[in-house]
């Protein structure tokens, strides 16, 4: 079979994959760039890699909103590129903040997830929360259908 007939038949991968790979590759991900293995300080210009944790993280986030398709009039995706030191936030919000999808990357990954979704509004007291990991990114339907799990659960309203 040649190289073009088997690249056909490979399911076409999403800006989610370069995302996973991204922040999966054990680098640090801020707006310094490389660094010295020995001391840990920046050994020259900054590299693009912020950039792209927002802009594919934003990418990977609309994909999630279109296949979520819950019955929130409108989804928002926001984008916090924070100072040097940080890699940025990026959210998916729900217009009636009964719905939070965040991204941010840091270093070591933590056992609980590396993401998080939450229900209802953390200032009245979030519903639920639920962590995940990068890599389960690379299937979004499994991902949307987690969080249609989250969302079908009923609402508990914290009086502040």
């Amino acid at each position: 079979m040649s190289k073009r007939a088997k690249k056909a038949r490979e399911p076409k991968r999403g800006p989610e994959w370069a995302f996973v790979a991204l922040v999966t590759d054990g680098q640090s991900i801020d707006g310094y760039g490389q660094r010295c293995e020995k001391c840990g300080k920046p050994t020259g210009e900054p590299d693009d890699r912020k950039d792209r944790f927002l802009r594919l993280g934003r990418l990977v986030l609309k994909e999630l909103a279109k296949l979520l398709d819950v019955e929130h009039k409108r989804m928002s995706t926001t984008v916090n590129q924070a100072g040097p030191a940080v890699s940025g936030d990026v959210y998916l919000l729900a217009d009636n903040d009964d719905l939070l999808v965040h991204f941010s990357h840091h270093l070591p990954r933590s056992d609980w997830g590396d993401f998080f979704v939450r229900r209802g509004d953390a200032r009245l007291g979030a519903d639920r929360t639920v962590w995940l990991r990068w890599e389960e990114l690379r299937d979004l339907p499994a991902v949307a259908h987690k969080i249609r799990h989250v969302l079908s659960k009923p609402t508990r309203r914290f009086k502040p």
